[in-house]
């Protein structure tokens, strides 16, 4: 597994609670044109504070 991977494995429960809202801002960046505006990139989701790295790196390799 990648370095990334077991980073989010490793964080369990927490993860959990930070993935939930990351869920719900990529859906609404896929279905929102005015959330898209404000986070064109998964960098623009790290430098708001809304993912860390290593999960925009999952993110841009699926």
């Amino acid at each position: 597994a990648s370095q990334s991977c077991r980073f989010l494995r490793g964080a369990g429960a927490g993860a959990l609670v930070g993935a939930v809202p990351l869920a719900a801002l990529l859906v609404l960046r896929a279905v929102s044109t005015a959330v898209y505006k404000r986070f064109p990139t998964t960098d623009h989701l790290v430098e708001a504070g809304a993912s860390l790295p290593p999960c925009c790196d999952l993110i841009r390799a699926r």
